[in-house]
């Protein structure tokens, strides 16, 4: 964001982000090793902490 030149009555604050991301994938399909790999890397990629097991969603 380019604000090097703000009004005096703008003021920025830095607020946290949180990004939920989903893996969805066919009924039965969390069982298959790809799919934990996957989920297992993307979570190393993003640095995020807690059980792989919260990004799966089971598919219908």
């Amino acid at each position: 964001m380019a604000a090097a030149h703000a009004p005096e009555e703008v003021v920025l604050t830095r607020l946290p982000l949180f990004r939920r991301s989903k893996v969805a994938f066919r009924a039965g399909g969390g069982t298959h090793p790809a799919i934990a790999a996957f989920v297992t890397a993307a979570r190393t990629a993003v640095g995020a902490a807690g059980p792989a097991s919260s990004l799966i969603t089971s598919g219908s």
